[in-house]
């Protein structure tokens, strides 16, 4: 059966709308319908103001004298500026408090309404418009995040329906806006229709509260893991997110939606007035049945996004959001190659649906594949990247001038073949649905589980915890679901054959590859996708192996560059610990001033360990110490390794020989091929 048919199957056997008086109940899976009515309402009146400018941008457009090229590059300028200004604010969405900002959106919106209809030069105007843009776009942002966190997993899809309606519902402002130009002036129509976003501001302030992230997941482990006031460092959320393959096709497929879609509103205004001569009026209904068929979209998406959640089957909402795309693509094709007007109007409405139907699955998806702490990025990165297509379409018609009806279809059926292709590989994003979202749950788990083990403490104190560990390098997978742990104060060995993997997992914990699967936490902290510098100042500090020294710099030089996270504390200090060191390590002392390079192997050996220990690590992590060493120089290391142990340093020790392993660590990991084949006490290796 194909994608195609199982989807219209689902329709055909979707349950009827519930009954008006359970309707909310049945929505929100029971719990408060308050904030989906207050982030409705939200929602809907902050698209008054683009579907009155949508509407009324001919009049706009001889108000300040410019061409349709030009009263659509402003369009596609200030929507670009505000979908490239989503990703700070998703940023500051995971980090401050989601509701106030909200409210904060929604005055900002209002207030440039209003200035919509005042101000004198196209320059302002630019500035206002971008001004309710980025008041909009907090919604986008802000609003996902919040209903991913308010309502359980499995109402997501229907939630994130009746919440997108709105944006559908919201269109109405187009035909309003269109009857208030007729009837008063063009500028009256921004004021009047500014007037709700009051009503609800006062509900937002009244009514909403701020969810934990991840409540949805689990109230109880979502506050544990809230009670580490860490915020995610922008790069290493980059990298979580990015590692998410169901995000990347998303996000890919919506730099091409962003071509077709960014500017549809204002394209349907222009269409319909260049092909088909039709007034404010007329244009305010083409609006209006846009409006509309985003409505029906809602619905039939909704339906199928829910019956899909209810299934388990999730695969399906990447499904769901491709084929929308392909529909909206469809009724593109029909737009631009009907020459009847009554036509055209319907095949408004046709389009619409398309851009409907994705969004319940769309955002329910995203949510779900989403680490809750950076989910609001997760949003903000989808918008950017749509925008970057926003910026595509410039150059498209930037070209040349759209004045001709001719140039307008034939720009209308090239966007259309563009969403085709968007759609096709939103729906490629299917197979890695399952496994995204079962990491982005089970991350949450973990992250509390070891916070609970911190918070205990004693002697099973677990300090690294590696699950699913999934390398590549380009398109060779190294490491196969890698799994991992290691107690506070423990010395592990990691035992394996070349190309076993084990520098490649290693790698991995310190941040110098980047995970394509699973998870690693650190000290009751994720840091999956941290970089190196965020791994160090974790506390993770690896010897490399082989050459782990500079060989034309001096001995002083090394631990100079060994202490670059401190360059900030007591110099006195920074040199007792130096001191400390060399202590440890007596030769050093007489080397001081040599050039590594002139050093003996060993030697070398004990300055890298030396490096290492002078940054206090808690994890000290020691790759092939006995490469290319005589036994007795061995022997000498292990006993300066015993000595970092002994100071309440864990250590992992990667070695090809078990012997070497045996004489230090009491327990081991054996790898082979990129999996773990072994781990226990390492006498029992040694029986096998």
């Amino acid at each position: 059966m194909t994608a195609i048919e199982e989807a219209v199957e689902e329709l055909e056997s979707a349950p009827q709308l519930p009954p008006p008086g359970r309707g909310l109940k049945a929505i929100t899976g029971g719990f408060a319908a308050a904030p989906l009515v207050v982030l409705f309402g939200l929602n809907m009146v902050d698209e008054f103001d683009r579907a009155a400018f949508g509407a009324l941008i001919p009049e706009i457009r001889d108000r300040f004298g410019v061409s349709d090229s030009k009263i659509l590059t402003l369009g596609a300028i200030t929507a670009v500026f505000t979908l490239l200004a989503s990703l700070p604010l998703g940023v500051l969405a995971d980090r401050l408090n989601r509701v106030r900002l909200s409210i904060a959106a929604a005055v900002l919106w209002g207030v440039t309404s209003v200035l919509t209809g005042v101000v004198p030069s196209l320059f302002l105007l630019y500035l206002v418009r971008m001004g309710s843009g980025v008041g909009r776009i907090i919604n986008e942002v802000v609003h996902p995040s919040l209903l991913a966190d308010y309502y359980p997993r499995e109402n997501q899809p229907r939630v994130f329906g009746v919440h997108r309606a709105a944006n559908s519902i919201g269109n109405i402002g187009g035909p309003l806006a269109g009857i208030i130009a007729a009837l008063i002036f063009w500028q009256a129509a921004f004021w009047i229709l500014a007037l709700p976003t009051v009503v609800f501001l006062v509900l937002a302030i009244v009514r909403l509260r701020e969810p934990k992230r991840g409540e949805s997941i689990d109230a109880a482990l979502a506050a544990e893991a809230e009670a580490d006031d860490e915020s995610t460092p922008f790069a290493e959320a980059r990298r979580q997110l990015f590692a998410v393959k169901t995000l990347r096709r998303l996000w890919l497929g919506a730099f091409f939606l962003g071509i077709g879609a960014l500017q549809i509103g204002n394209i349907l205004g222009i269409f319909f007035d260049r092909v088909y001569g039709v007034g404010p009026v007329g244009r305010g209904f083409v609006q209006l049945l846009f409006g509309a068929g985003n409505v029906v979209g809602l619905i039939i998406g909704a339906r199928l996004a829910g019956r899909a959640s209810d299934a388990g089957r999730l695969h399906r909402l990447a499904v769901i959001t491709g084929l929308s795309f392909v529909q909206f693509a469809f009724g593109l094709v029909l737009l631009g190659a009907i020459r009847a007007e009554l036509l055209a109007f319907f095949f408004a409405f046709l389009l619409s649906i398309g851009i409907g139907a994705y969004q319940p699955a769309y955002f329910a998806l995203v949510g779900l594949v989403s680490p809750p702490k950076i989910r609001a990025q997760a949003y903000a990165w989808a918008i950017l990247i749509y925008g970057c297509g926003g910026l595509t379409f410039i150059l498209l018609i930037g070209a040349g001038d759209t004045d001709s009806a001719t140039r307008l279809r034939w720009v209308v059926v090239i966007l259309a073949a563009i969403v085709a292709l968007a759609g096709s590989i939103g729906a490629s994003a299917q197979r890695f649905v399952k496994r995204d979202a079962e990491q982005a749950a089970n991350a949450l788990a973990t992250a509390a589980k070891l916070k609970a083990e911190l918070a205990a403490g004693g002697a099973d104190r677990t300090l690294l915890v590696c699950r699913g560990v999934d390398v590549a390098y380009d398109t060779v997978q190294i490491l196969f679901g890698v799994d991992m742990e290691v107690k506070e104060g423990e010395i592990i060995a990691l035992l394996g054959t070349n190309g076993a993997g084990k520098s490649t997992l290693l790698k991995a914990i310190c941040g110098l590859v980047d995970p394509i699967g699973g998870a690693i936490f650190f000290d009751g902290r994720d840091i999956t996708h941290a970089d190196p510098v965020q791994a160090a100042k974790a506390g993770i500090v690896q010897v490399p192996g082989g050459k782990a020294v500079f060989p034309t710099l001096t001995v002083a030089e090394h631990f100079r560059a060994g202490t670059w996270l401190y360059a900030n504390e007591d110099p006195a200090d920074v040199q007792r610990r130096i001191d400390e060191v060399l202590d440890l390590f007596p030769r050093l002392r007489e080397r001081w001033d040599q050039m590594a390079g002139n050093m003996s192997g060993g030697e070398q050996q004990q300055l890298a360990l030396g490096m290492a220990f002078v940054a206090k690590p808690k994890l000290l992590i020691i790759d092939e110490l006995s490469l290319g060493l005589a036994p007795t120089i061995v022997e000498q290391l292990l006993n300066i390794v015993r000595k970092i142990h002994a100071s309440g340093c864990t250590i992992i020790l990667v070695e090809q020989s078990v012997n070497v392993a045996l004489t230090i660590a009491h327990r081991a990991y054996f790898m082979e091929k990129g999996e773990v084949r072994f781990s226990g006490p390492t006498e029992e290796l040694l029986e096998r």
